[in-house]
């Protein structure tokens, strides 16, 4: 997969082009369901910073590059979960879970709707 530190996106059709190509590269898989995926921590917490930008609730003044940057690292990156997020829960069978999911290796398919959302939230946004 084309990582978008390799263009230098600043046009909105680079970007639609980007992830256009995204998307026929993700849609190549199948992705098997994992109840183990985490949505909390950091994938949480650059999910909602994606939305945050694009919702115009957060500036930034390339927002563009920002949330293309945050997406890179939604897929990149493994999850990091910490335990104030999860107070009054069992942090340790969370912390397990995410760690099961992780050594897998693999996007299941509840991460890749993740994904899917950010990327069709980043076209509406282009589009608009």
């Amino acid at each position: 997969m084309k990582k978008r530190k390799k263009f230098n996106i600043e046009l909105k059709e680079q970007a639609l082009d980007f992830l256009n190509e995204l998307v026929l590269d993700l849609n190549k898989y199948e992705y098997p369901s994992n109840n183990d995926f985490v949505f909390g921590g950091r994938k949480k917490f650059t999910y909602d910073e994606i939305f945050d930008i694009l919702d115009g609730k957060q500036k930034e003044s390339k927002p563009l590059y920002f949330v293309l940057g945050l997406l890179d690292e939604f897929i990149s990156n493994n999850n990091h979960i910490s335990m104030g997020e999860y107070d009054g829960k069992d942090f340790t069978e969370i912390r397990d879970k995410n760690d099961r999911y992780i050594s897998t290796g693999v996007i299941c398919l509840e991460e890749k709707n993740c994904i899917d959302n950010i990327i069709n939230k980043i076209k509406d946004y282009l589009n608009n």
